[in-house]
């Protein structure tokens, strides 16, 4: 008997179905972040025809700013006792101390804002991304395969596969975009592209500012939730002693 590639169809698109239920997280406020799948996605031009930009952020700062804090030293040009912290730790020499500063250094860390397939009624979201990203996406826009990725009328969605980093088998998370075949229009309805592109939150207003002393204190209550502060002569937090022991148990 003949392979019956007609319920060869069916039983795949039954399967694509279901991965399109369980795969794609949906997006929480104004940013979204791919959950293990497979994910379609349209890159949203910006103001001046650069969909990309950039920041460098803080992390490991708590939960209440697991997305992130920017860096007054990069972004500003201030003092940054996360920096301070981080390169203190560093220069401590031990093994694992160094292990534990690399959580305080800055990461730069790009954004594009984007169209999710399937969720367009949840509009335009912020996707941010490694560095590694980026340099497959600048590929993209200069490959003379495709024209303007970002068009709204002929651009082109790309095709996400995310697979989440394990620790245990000491594994990085890893992102493969594939373009799509053809182009495509924004969204099926011209009319209702101005009303999208004109919903596009901005960016630098939802990304978290601290002065150097708040920043300060945010850091010194991660690392001792008792209350003490950083110690203004030597920028050390409180609690350094007890994370390093902890950290090398």
């Amino acid at each position: 008997m003949a392979l019956d590639k007609e319920k060869m169809r069916r039983k795949l698109q039954e399967l694509e179905n279901q991965e399109n239920k369980t795969g794609s997280r949906k997006s929480t406020g104004n940013f979204w972040s791919p959950s293990a799948g497979d994910h379609t996605i349209r890159i949203v031009d910006g103001p001046d025809g650069d969909p990309f930009f950039s920041f460098h952020l803080h992390y490991n700062l708590g939960d209440q700013y697991r997305g992130g804090v920017l860096c007054p030293k990069h972004e500003s040009g201030e003092n940054c006792p996360v920096c301070e912290y981080g390169t203190e730790l560093w220069r401590g020499g031990e093994e694992y101390a160094r292990q534990m500063a690399k959580k305080y250094f800055a990461s730069q860390r790009f954004f594009s804002a984007i169209l999710i397939r399937g969720e367009e009624e949840e509009g335009i979201k912020w996707w941010g991304y490694s560095k590694t990203v980026y340099k497959d996406l600048l590929g993209l826009t200069l490959n003379p395969e495709y024209d303007d990725i970002v068009d709204l009328e002929k651009g082109t969605d790309l095709n996400i596969t995310y697979v989440p980093g394990d620790r245990k088998a000491n594994t990085y998370a890893k992102t493969t975009i594939v373009p799509s075949r053809r182009d495509s229009p924004l969204l099926d309805d011209p009319e209702k592209v101005q009303a999208l592109m004109d919903s596009l939150p901005k960016l630098e207003t939802l990304m978290k500012r601290k002065t150097p002393d708040e920043l300060a204190a945010i850091l010194g209550s991660h690392l001792d939730p008792t209350g003490n502060t950083i110690d203004p002569e030597v920028q050390k937090p409180s609690g350094v002693d007890e994370a390093l022991m902890e950290l090398s148990a």
